[in-house]
């Protein structure tokens, strides 16, 4: 017997999503004209001092995802400590404790 898992999402989640898929199609617009750009002059293809390559990008991509990987980890770490400072009436929402965890990450 199958087993059937219905989602249901409000309002602010469509437009979470719908903006979400806008913005796929502007990403490979912008990146198809990167690409034309860098076909175009001269500058990118020799390799001249202070233009950006592809190893820039890559770069920039490692610490984007270090940051992320830095953040979960630091959240879930603060979530403890957002337990003992909140007040009892608020520790026991996990919005609150996540809230507050997101705040001592931004602080840190």
């Amino acid at each position: 017997m199958a087993t059937e898992m219905k989602v249901s999402l409000s309002a602010k989640e469509y437009v979470l999503v719908a903006m979400t898929l806008m913005l796929v199609p502007i990403l490979l617009l912008e990146l198809m004209g990167v690409s034309q750009t860098r076909a175009a002059n001269k500058g990118f293809q020799e390799g001249a001092p202070g233009m950006p390559q592809l190893t820039d990008l890559l770069v920039a991509g490692a610490v984007s995802a270090l940051i992320i990987v830095a953040r979960f980890a630091l959240t879930r770490a603060f979530e403890p400590l957002g337990r003992v400072v909140l007040s009892p009436n608020k520790r026991v929402h996990h919005d609150r404790v996540q809230r507050f965890a997101t705040v001592l990450f931004k602080l840190s």
